[in-house]
């Protein structure tokens, strides 16, 4: 999967591995439906390996703020699983 905005290219080639094309796809298309900041922040922690406090920095959001908006991916990906065939 990649993840493009400006200048930024993140992938996680470990999906290639793990999940089927078919899951691969099923995920994509989860995630165009999530908010742009929690995208942000799943990628830089998932992908990158950033600590919360680093994507905070990074952001220039607080700490809390970071953490919110991945709770809030979990609730969406919990509550879209079966939307999703996930």
């Amino acid at each position: 999967m990649e993840f493009e905005r400006k200048n930024i290219s993140i992938q996680i080639p470990q999906y290639n591995e793990i999940f089927s094309e078919e899951d691969q796809e099923n995920f994509k298309r989860f995630f165009k439906s999530v908010p742009r900041e929690q995208k942000v922040v799943y990628l830089l922690r998932m992908s990158r390996g950033k600590s919360f406090q680093e994507i905070a920095k990074y952001l220039k959001i607080s700490v809390n703020t970071v953490l919110g908006r991945m709770r809030y991916f979990r609730v969406n990906f919990e509550k879209n699983r079966k939307k999703f065939n996930l």
